[in-house]
C-alpha cells in the first residue's frame, strides 16, 4: 500500500505542476488576444511594460509577497506542507514566461480572431484550475493567501477572492496609467475571464476530480475488546 501511495502523491503533484503550466498557457492566449489579460495576470502584465523584468518575473515576484502574507497572518498556524509553494512560485513564473515565448508568433488580426484567442485563455485557466484544485495538494500563493484571509478574518472564500481580483485589476489600472499613460492589459476580456473561469471550472473540476486516485490509509477497526483489524479507507 505504501507504494500505491507514493505513486499516487507523485502523481498528484504532477497533476499540480500539469495544472498551473495549463493557467499560464491561458494567459498566454488572453494576454495575445489584445482584450485584455486575466485579473492575475493584470498587475504583473501593466508592471512588465514598464520595466525591464519580464511578466514571468512579477508574476512570481507577486506570489513571493502572497506567501509572505499568509505567514504574517497565519504566524504559527501556518501549515508546514505550504512551504512548497515557494518553489511552485518560481516554476509558475518560469512556465508564464515560457507560455508567452511559445505564443509570441500569435497575433490576432480581427476582432472575431481575438475573441476566439480569449475564450481559448478563458478555458485554458479554468482547466488549469480545476487541475490545480483535484490534485489536491498545495496552491498558488495567490490563492493561498485568499485562503489565510480567509482562516484569520473567518471571511467568505469566494468574496474575498473576487476582492482580491479587483485590487489586482485596480492597481494594474492605477501603475499603466501612471507609467505609460493609458491603461494596458485590462480591458473586457478581463471582465469576462473575471465571470468565466470560477464559472466554469466549478463545472470541470468535479469531473476531474472523478479520475485523480486517493490515497488510502490504514486504520485500526476495533472489533472485540482486545482485538482489531486493519481496513483501507480512502
Amino acid at each position: 500500500m505504501l507504494t500505491r501511495n507514493f505513486f499516487i502523491t507523485v502523481f498528484r503533484y504532477f497533476l499540480f505542476l500539469l495544472g498551473i503550466f495549463t493557467i499560464s498557457l491561458g494567459i498566454a492566449f488572453s494576454t495575445c488576444s489584445g482584450l485584455g489579460t486575466t485579473p492575475l495576470a493584470s498587475l504583473p502584465y501593466s508592471l512588465s511594460l514598464g520595466f525591464d523584468l519580464t511578466m514571468g518575473s512579477f508574476m512570481m515576484l507577486l506570489n513571493l509577497v502572497c506567501f509572505l502574507g499568509q505567514v504574517l497572518l497565519l504566524r504559527k498556524n501556518f501549515p508546514k506542507l505550504w512551504i512548497l509553494q515557494l518553489p511552485a512560485a518560481f516554476v509558475f513564473g518560469w512556465m508564464t514566461d515560457f507560455s508567452n515565448s511559445i505564443l509570441s508568433w500569435l497575433h490576432p488580426g480581427s476582432y472575431a480572431a481575438q475573441l476566439g484567442c480569449l475564450a481559448a485563455g478563458i478555458f485554458l485557466v479554468a482547466l488549469g484550475l480545476s487541475i490545480e484544485v483535484s490534485a489536491n495538494t498545495i496552491m498558488l500563493s495567490v490563492d493561498g493567501f485568499v485562503k489565510a484571509i480567509v482562516i484569520a478574518a473567518h471571511k467568505n472564500f469566494g468574496k474575498t477572492k473576487v476582492t482580491l481580483d479587483i485590487t489586482l485589476v485596480s492597481l494594474s489600472v492605477l501603475v499603466s496609467l501612471f507609467m505609460l499613460h493609458r491603461v494596458q492589459g485590462v480591458r473586457e476580456g478581463t471582465v469576462l475571464a473575471a465571470l468565466l473561469v470560477g464559472t466554469l471550472s466549478r463545472i470541470l473540476a468535479p469531473q476531474i476530480s472523478r479520475w485523480v486516485p486517493k490515497v488510502r490509509e490504514k486504520v485500526a477497526v476495533e472489533i472485540s475488546k482486545g482485538h482489531s483489524a486493519e481496513s483501507e479507507v480512502v
